[in-house]
């Protein structure tokens, strides 16, 4: 069980550690990071449903994986503390309650693919992103900018997951 976490927790620290590395708008950084991270886990080889519950990341041989998907975590809420601090998002924002709706999100997507990795699945990571900063961002208006900026991170976020965004640069969804 180990192994088959790792083969998406070791790839999804070195995404979030990179994007919180990367210069740019926060909010840009978070949409290229969602849009690699979920095209990433739902494009997985194998069912992932039943191994990221809590009951099973509580095993004292999966220790090690419950402290990659822990910082995880507390990489995400920083990033959405960024863009609070930038004025990217709105400023009445929880950090930490919006990386819980994340993973919600996450977990729901993983959900609906099922057992075997389906098609759509940059357009279904793309549609959470957009969710999310839609949801999140101070100015909803900003949405397209922001988009478009996070088309030009996504393949340094992960090049083998999704090479560009699923937009051409100014493109609206």
């Amino acid at each position: 069980m180990a192994t088959l976490l790792d083969a998406d927790l070791v790839r999804a620290t070195g995404r979030v550690d990179k994007v919180l590395a990367m210069e740019g708008p926060a909010a840009a950084r978070l949409h290229a990071y969602l849009q690699a991270d979920i095209a990433a886990v739902l494009t997985l080889s194998y069912d992932v449903r039943g191994l990221y519950n809590d009951v099973v990341l509580e095993l004292p041989e999966l220790r090690t994986q419950a402290q990659r998907r822990s910082a995880i975590h507390d990489g995400t809420a920083r990033l959405v503390a960024q863009g609070v601090e930038s004025g990217d998002l709105d400023v009445d924002l929880d950090p930490e309650f919006v990386q819980h709706a994340i993973t919600g999100l996450l977990l729901e997507a993983v959900r609906q693919r099922g057992s075997q990795p389906a098609g759509g699945s940059e357009e279904r990571a793309l549609a959470i992103a957009d969710f999310v900063l839609r949801a999140t961002l101070a100015v909803p208006s900003d949405l397209p900018r922001i988009r478009a900026v996070a088309g030009s991170l996504v393949a340094a976020l992960d090049p083998g997951v999704a090479g560009q965004s699923l937009l051409a640069p100014g493109q609206a969804h």
